[in-house]
């Protein structure tokens, strides 16, 4: 994560899981997100996009069809 509010957003995520609880990060339009999904969920968190086929087509608008993200 390059964006300071978006690093304290998964340090306080994974301070939560640390303590048990269950907690997810949410992400409404934030093409970001998809880049750091995959590490994401290898330390158990998970990121639900709400508009992830608008996002998922911006995304590939910003990295070319081919690229994958996850």
């Amino acid at each position: 994560m390059t964006d300071l509010a978006d690093r304290k957003m998964v340090a306080a995520a994974l301070a939560a899981l640390e303590l048990g609880s269950s907690c997810k990060l949410t992400n409404a339009s934030d093409t970001d997100w998809l880049d750091c999904q995959k590490a994401l969920r290898a330390v158990g968190l998970e990121v639900e996009n709400l508009l992830n086929d608008w996002l998922v087509a911006r995304w590939h608008t910003k990295h070319g069809k081919k690229a994958r993200y996850d």
